[in-house]
């Protein structure tokens, strides 16, 4: 669901921001919503990456005395 919040902009920022929307064929509203978009992506990625980075860390492998064989390993099948 969708909300609206105002924003303030100094007259010269606000002039040049709109310019910069209508050059790209976009509003305002949507160069703000892109903006917020993006920091939100890149928070949920950070996010994600610290929860796989946790969970990995807490893994506590078993192999249960098995180890690699080099021969075993290198064996085409």
């Amino acid at each position: 669901m969708a909300q609206n919040i105002t924003m303030s902009f100094d007259a010269k920022t606000l002039a040049f921001v709109k310019d910069y929307a209508k050059e790209t064929r976009t509003s305002v509203n949507g160069l703000v919503r892109e903006f917020f978009n993006t920091i939100a992506e890149k928070e949920r990625r950070r996010q994600n990456h610290a929860d796989f980075m946790k969970a990995i860390t807490s893994i506590q492998g078993n192999s249960g005395g098995w180890k690699f064989d080099r021969e075993e390993i290198n064996e085409r099948r």
